[in-house]
């Protein structure tokens, strides 16, 4: 299960590279053409990337939310449960 939350964070990462990019790849050419000065370019950038870290935030959330849901739903054992087994194995292994 780590290697799925790990994945979906090197994707999200990815996502985010990528999305800053075509961010500022558009707002240059909206600065080139005049339709926005650079001061305001640097303020658009800023606010759009907020914006879709806020966003990839949500969606994490939602992903490891549903992977939970899974995990119960399929009964797997977590490492809390392997943990609490040893534990009463031990104790056990002592009486």
């Amino acid at each position: 299960m780590n290697d799925i939350i790990k994945k979906s964070l090197q994707f999200g990462l990815g996502a985010y590279a990528k999305t800053r990019k075509e961010v500022e790849k558009a707002v240059s050419e909206l600065v080139k053409k005049n339709h926005v000065n650079k001061k305001e370019g640097e303020k658009l950038v800023a606010e759009t990337l907020a914006q879709s870290q806020k966003i990839e935030a949500k969606i994490e959330a939602q992903v490891r939310q549903s992977l939970l849901t899974a995990v119960k739903a399929l009964k797997v054992a977590t490492k809390k449960d392997l943990a609490l087994l040893e534990k009463k194995l031990k104790s056990a292994k002592r009486k």
